[in-house]
C-alpha cells in the first residue's frame, strides 16, 4: 500500500496529532476530539 487507510483518530478529551509508523515511515494522524 502507497497510502495509509486511516485518515483520522477520534478521541474524546484529545487533540491534535498522533505520530505513527506506516512501514519505514513516521507519519502524523490528526486527533479529533469527539
Amino acid at each position: 500500500r502507497e497510502t495509509p487507510s486511516v485518515a483520522g483518530i477520534i478521541n474524546p478529551g484529545a487533540e491534535g496529532f498522533q505520530k505513527l509508523f506506516f512501514g519505514q515511515e513516521e507519519i502524523a494522524i490528526p486527533v479529533h476530539g469527539g
